[in-house]
């Protein structure tokens, strides 16, 4: 036993991809939050567009037709969730060519028309998140 070596990894070469490897700056705190509440966010908005989507089907059976007119609010609650869900995601990955999600938190604001009441705190909080100095330095990195 006294005779067998330890291995040793070779030595590192200049040309060499992992010689060369900085780790990249750790996310704040804010823009995580911001990856978070979407994806929470959408994933809330694609339930409640369910339970609309079934509403809107029963009432549109109970009144011969005319509740199908609210068909409008599980489209645009399916919609907001898919956007929020891919751009959240997206956004957890903080990879190069991330941006800032200005639109879709717009969008969570509008979609109050849809009665979702979190989908608008979240989009408002994503917009002043956004206009945070310390976030917008980290977005300037990851461009």
């Amino acid at each position: 036993m006294a005779d067998q070596q330890s291995y040793l990894p070779p030595p590192l070469r200049d040309d060499d991809d992992r010689a060369a490897h900085v780790p990249p700056p750790a996310a704040p705190g804010k823009f995580q939050a911001i990856g978070i509440m979407l994806v929470v966010s959408g994933s809330v908005n694609l339930a409640m567009m369910v339970f609309w989507a079934v509403y809107t089907l029963l009432l549109g059976l109970a009144t011969f037709g005319i509740g199908l007119l609210l068909c409008v609010v599980p489209l645009m609650m399916a919609v907001t969730g898919a956007l929020e869900l891919t751009e959240g995601i997206r956004h957890l990955r903080g990879r190069a060519g991330v941006r800032p999600p200005k639109a879709v938190a717009i969008l969570e604001i509008c979609a109050i028309i849809s009665c979702s009441v979190w989908s608008m705190v979240c989009g408002i909080l994503i917009l002043v998140f956004v206009e945070d100095p310390e976030v917008k330095a980290h977005y300037d990195r990851l461009r």
